[in-house]
């Protein structure tokens, strides 16, 4: 059996990810720079940031620096918006999402309406 070297950084960034993920509602924006549809995902992900402040975690992903990342969450296309509550993935989005769709998806998992008229 061959071994294979560990790349401890990427590990390091992995460990951090998994830590995070078992905390509240995150949001995990795999994209790269070079991506048309990826630069307008960033877009309505800051909005986003804006729209839930603290309530979201939100974490963009660079694929190409952190390609292994990707594939340990089986990205096949970007942009991949992954949403997740309490280390569990509760949505998965490939391919470009307006604001409103990526908006009632994190209210879902938040249990909030935030466009409910009072």
């Amino acid at each position: 059996m061959k071994d294979f070297p560990v790349d401890f950084k990427e590990s390091k960034k992995l460990d951090f990810l998994e830590s995070l993920l078992g905390k509240g509602v995150v949001l995990l924006n795999f994209c790269a720079e070079w991506s048309p549809p990826c630069a307008s995902q960033g877009l309505m992900v800051d909005q986003l940031v804006k729209r839930f402040g603290n309530k979201v975690q939100i974490k963009n992903i660079d694929m190409d620096e952190h390609h292994k990342m990707g594939t340990s969450f089986r990205i096949t296309s970007i942009p991949t918006v992954i949403l997740f509550k309490d280390g569990y993935e509760t949505e998965r989005f490939v391919g470009l999402q307006n604001v409103e769709m990526l908006s009632r998806a994190v209210e879902k998992v938040l249990g909030v309406d935030f466009f409910a008229v009072t």
